[in-house]
């Protein structure tokens, strides 16, 4: 998505739009958006299918997916646990000095993971199964190899990173319809990513661009 270092106009979806008018994209991206959404989001009054914004009503040819790391990265407190909740109703002051004291004397783990391997794996299957129904072909871009810059503020993102890209491509001899890929080689990722360590920068977007271009056109 387009954020304050890249504007929409550089984004591979906009560059995508633009080199194939005779296409039509439909842009479903959503900030911190997990596989959840597979099997959650939608649908509308009176249909009890779950996930059909995402497939099922728009029946697409081609679904180009980029999602993993909010679903891997491993953190300080299990999403949705009580200790989440109660810090997220609490005052900024009291969060703030809680998180201080969580990173001083705990690490980031994969157990808290914001979806599980087992929830990830059934999210996946759950939508390649009904996108073989659809006839429709998944182009699923791997999660991107961590930065240093990334490792050094969460150590396990490799292990995660790794665990969850290997449970993707373990679908591909089951379903023909999925085509996976790494948007960059380990050792490029740096001349891709924005200072956070992760998020595009407007060359990483040409990159994605160019290989998608091969897959659709």
């Amino acid at each position: 998505m387009p954020r304050l270092e890249v504007e929409y106009d550089d984004t591979y979806i906009s560059k995508l739009k633009q080199s194939f008018p005779a296409i039509d994209f439909i842009d479903k991206c959503k900030r911190g958006g997990t596989t959840n959404r597979f099997v959650q989001e939608g649908a509308g009054f009176k249909d009890t299918r779950r996930g059909a914004d995402l497939l099922e009503y728009y029946k697409p040819s081609v679904v180009i997916t980029q999602m993993g790391i909010v679903d891997c990265a491993p953190r300080l407190v299990r999403a949705k646990s009580f200790l989440a909740y109660s810090l997220m109703v609490s005052p900024s002051f009291i969060r703030n000095r809680a998180y201080v004291l969580l990173k001083k004397y705990k690490k980031r783990d994969i157990k808290n993971a914001e979806v599980s391997p087992e929830r990830f794996r059934s999210n996946w299957e759950n939508f390649l199964q009904r996108a073989a129904l659809t006839n429709t072909k998944v182009i699923a871009i791997k999660i991107t190899h961590p930065t240093e810059r990334f490792k050094e503020k969460n150590p396990d993102i490799p292990a995660a990173i790794k665990m969850y890209n290997d449970l993707l491509d373990s679908f591909r001899n089951d379903y023909p319809n999925l085509i996976t890929f790494d948007p960059f080689e380990p050792d490029e990722v740096d001349n891709f990513v924005l200072d956070d360590g992760y998020h595009y920068n407007t060359n990483a977007h040409k990159h994605i661009f160019s290989k998608l271009s091969k897959l659709i056109g």
